[in-house]
Order: C-alpha cells, then structure tokens, then sequence
C-alpha cells in the first residue's frame, strides 16, 4: 500500500485542482 500509494504524484496531480480551491477559499 506504501508503496504503490504515492502521496507526492497525488499533491502533483491534484495541485492544479486545490489551487484554485485554496485560493477562493
């Protein structure tokens, strides 16, 4: 789980999406 679980490509991936999201809120 550790392994195949990869929080860093997920912050990547979702990065564009949460900075918008964090910049209105």
């Amino acid at each position: 789980m550790g392994k195949q679980f990869k929080p860093k490509r997920i912050i990547t991936d979702y990065e564009p999406t949460l900075l918008p999201v964090v910049g209105q809120e």
